[in-house]
């Protein structure tokens, strides 16, 4: 008795329909050439891993420890970075529109910071007599 397998499993993309045989069929991809003055897109995703693997951690360990100002330093520092990272993906991946959402993270950071500071700060004695 044969198993049953799904027909995605049997058939690979490209093996079927009207363009899938003969000399008209697409050939192997291979990448275009790069534009001159361009930068590669190595580059961004390298710049991407650099902020997320240096500048992160130190960020992590700022707002991990020592008192209550420099935790909130670590804090506010962690939204810049990860800003900065929410910039230089898009343009690693060809999707600039995808910048925004560092934009709105850029306005929604220091509000997050102001918020976290407003209930984490000392409370005000009570007038309850």
């Amino acid at each position: 008795m044969t198993p049953l397998v799904p027909r995605a499993w049997t058939h690979g993309p490209g093996t079927h329909g009207p363009w899938a045989h003969g000399p008209w069929a697409p050939g192997p991809w291979t990448p275009g050439p790069v534009a001159a003055g361009s930068v590669p897109v190595g580059a961004w995703q390298a710049a991407a891993l650099v902020l997320l693997a240096v500048a992160f951690p130190v960020c992590l360990w700022a707002a991990g420890r020592g008192s209550a100002v420099r935790r909130l330093v670590g804090l506010c520092l962690a939204g810049t970075v990860v800003g900065a990272v929410l910039l230089v993906l898009p343009m690693a991946y060809g999707r600039p529109a995808y910048q925004d959402l560092a934009l709105v993270l850029a306005v929604i950071s220091p509000a997050g910071v102001l918020v976290f500071t407003r209930f984490a700060g000392p409370r005000p004695p009570s007038g309850d007599g």
